[in-house]
């Protein structure tokens, strides 16, 4: 009787065009190139134990993983067994664990939040990532805008995972229950060149958005972030990724201020209280005053005064420049926190 595992395992090498270099498998058979020893002539090992150089066509038992791969323009993919974070009944511990494990193509994977398994969209290019969406806000509309019960809901969000291609408005499970001490925005785009984060104090997005006090304020200094960088606490300096995503959707360039910068979530109740209002992202004023009259974030709003007069979006910003002409417009949002 023939040999089926063999017959197998060579109608596969034979197929992706392996050559024979004389490794001898574990029923000692005549197998292929491996790193720490093999399941019936296929070569085994864990992520670490990828060949450093190898040619497309290289298959390999992934025990990290769980999974055959195969290595083809220049990436490695998982062509059977149940991976890690690739299925509800194997949820990796987090995003962080996923990229540990080698993964570092952005898209749908399973984590474990809180005993649950999770299907969430996990950015692995984003800087100070890997990142999980758990928000994103439509082109256009309020519905995600700051007054929205989206913002103080204590549950919700749907267990499937986001998907930034779509200019829908989308909230995850995650967004409620899932704790992190970073996140991230991008606007326009879920592209680095609108992107920053920042550190903060542990809490879900839920319940930093609904907390208090308000980001420490910073006298402007002239000074610039750079896209796809952190924005450190009270930085007196422009996160230029957000600008860029007001400049380049063909809007009026945003204005600076000149009294103060405050970025993160829950700008609170602005004075007088008719004016800016922000649940994650950058306020400002041209004044002493606390009125907020500047804003780029998600979840805005503008309630009533000065030249913006009443203007609320699910993301976008608000400004005026010269006391009397008024900016508002909707972005897209995209929210992401490190996990």
């Amino acid at each position: 009787m023939p040999d089926i595992d063999k017959s197998y395992q060579e109608l596969i090498i034979t197929n992706f065009g392996l050559s024979p270099s004389g490794y001898t498998g574990s029923r000692g058979d005549t197998g292929y190139a491996g790193s720490a020893g093999a399941i019936n002539g296929l070569p085994i090992g864990t992520t670490a134990d990828r060949p450093a150089s190898p040619i497309d066509g290289t298959i390999r038992i992934n025990t990290t993983l769980s999974s055959v791969e195969v290595f083809y323009g220049n990436v490695w993919t998982s062509i059977a067994g149940v991976g890690i974070g690739k299925s509800s009944l194997a949820p990796a511990a987090s995003a962080t664990a996923l990229a540990a494990a080698g993964f570092s193509i952005n898209g749908n994977y399973w984590i474990n939040i809180n005993g649950t398994a999770t299907e969430v969209y996990v950015d692995f290019t984003l800087a100070g990532g890997p990142y999980i969406l758990v928000m994103v806000t439509a082109s256009t509309g309020t519905v995600y805008d700051y007054d929205s019960a989206v913002w103080t809901n204590t549950t919700g969000g749907v267990t499937t995972a986001l998907d930034p291609a779509l200019d829908t408005n989308q909230v995850s499970a995650a967004f409620y229950n899932l704790a992190t001490t970073r996140s991230g925005l991008a606007l326009r785009s879920p592209s680095s060149a609108y992107f920053h984060y920042l550190d903060h104090t542990s809490g879900t997005p839920r319940t930093l958005a609904n907390g208090s006090p308000a980001p420490t304020a910073a006298t402007p200094n002239g000074t610039t972030i750079a896209p796809n960088n952190i924005i450190p606490s009270a930085s007196p300096a422009r996160a230029l990724g957000w600008w860029n995503a007001v400049v380049d959707s063909g809007l009026t360039a945003a204005t600076n201020g000149s009294t103060y910068y405050r970025y993160g979530y829950s700008h609170g109740t602005p004075e007088p209280s008719q004016f800016g209002y922000c649940r994650f992202g950058w306020t400002a004023d041209q004044d002493s005053s606390d009125s907020r009259d500047r804003g780029i974030g998600i979840g805005i709003k503008n309630a009533g005064g000065g030249p913006v007069a009443s203007f609320s979006a699910s993301a976008g910003r608000f400004d005026y420049n010269d006391g009397t002409t008024g900016y508002k417009n909707n972005l897209r949002g995209f929210l992401y926190i490190k996990n």
